[in-house]
């Protein structure tokens, strides 16, 4: 049996945002130019990993051990909403398996 991963000790939020949008493959006129000529709506699902002035960024990827992937950074100007879906979890440490059980020396039986 493998030791679970605990959840990261961030909130889990999903930021709605307004994004630029732009075609590199259509064609567009005078008469076109205004489907593309306005933002985005956008909702990115992640963890928070910082708020400030400049913006938000958020990972929608754990690792484990404080790594994450899928990184999205939001300008500030852009932000619409952050709704937090899971408040942050105080860390904790890793449980140990029924075959980590500590031995009668001290040392975990797959050490």
């Amino acid at each position: 049996m493998k030791a679970k991963v605990p959840l990261p000790a961030k909130p889990l939020v999903a930021v709605r945002w307004q994004d630029a949008q732009g075609t590199a493959t259509e064609v567009i006129n005078e008469n076109t130019v205004g489907k593309w000529h306005k933002p985005v709506l956008v909702t990115t699902i992640g963890w928070l990993m910082r708020q400030d002035d400049e913006g938000v960024s958020v990972c929608c990827e754990y690792c484990g051990e404080g790594d994450y992937r899928g990184h999205t950074f939001i300008l500030a100007p852009n932000l619409v909403s952050i709704r937090i879906l899971r408040r942050a979890n105080p860390p904790r440490k890793p449980s140990i398996t029924a075959n980590e059980q500590p031995s009668s020396t001290g040392k975990r039986s797959n050490d």
